[in-house]
């Protein structure tokens, strides 16, 4: 399921700890002793090859989307920069152009393209691996109303879920889409 970005980069450090046991073989207890992000941080810098080794092996080995992304965002969190990750990035970005949805290539380019989600989203959009729909539920997902808007103007409307997540989210962008989509029907039936 696709979750806001910056809601998934505040990351706890109890998802921090678990992560770091999901990817241990053996129970590691030092990682349980850690109170502070910072005292996390230190302890997987001394210990850095064993846990990138570890972190690598499990991103390869994961299964799913959704999966491969918490992998990734850790992987990036503790590893940016390491030569190997860059790798991984490479892979990763290339595997990302192979799923068959759109908001799946999305969801893994967002952590590892250096630029901003709507240009992200733009760029998708145009080459044609997300449809109006898909870009419009993405900006929303990601809190750009006014990017949403102007993709549901070109939209159909026919998508109920869609639009009723766009106005529990934005209500007065949604109500002005509705008054726009209103004012263009009644405008195309006076020249039909």
């Amino acid at each position: 399921m696709l979750d806001n970005y910056f809601k998934l980069m505040n990351m706890r450090l109890e998802e921090m700890k678990e992560y770091l046991h999901h990817i241990e073989d053996n129970y590691d207890e030092n990682i349980d002793f850690c109170f502070m992000v910072s005292q996390l941080n230190d302890y997987v810098n001394n210990h850095r090859e064993h846990y990138l080794h570890l972190a690598l092996k499990s991103i390869i080995n994961e299964k799913g989307v959704d999966a491969i992304e918490k992998n990734l965002i850790m992987l990036l969190y503790f590893f940016n920069g390491e030569k190997e990750v860059e790798q991984v990035k490479i892979i990763m970005k290339k595997m990302a152009m192979q799923y068959h949805k759109g908001i799946h290539v999305y969801q893994i380019l967002r952590h590892i393209m250096n630029m901003d989600n709507v240009s992200l989203i733009h760029i998708l959009f145009n080459k044609g691996y997300l449809n109006v729909n898909e870009a419009a539920f993405i900006n929303i997902v990601e809190e750009k109303y006014e990017e949403a808007f102007e993709y549901l103007k070109e939209s159909e409307l026919d998508n109920e879920a869609l639009l009723d997540y766009f106005c529990a989210s934005a209500p007065r962008l949604y109500h002005q889409l509705m008054r726009r989509n209103k004012t263009n029907a009644l405008y195309r039936l006076s020249f039909a």
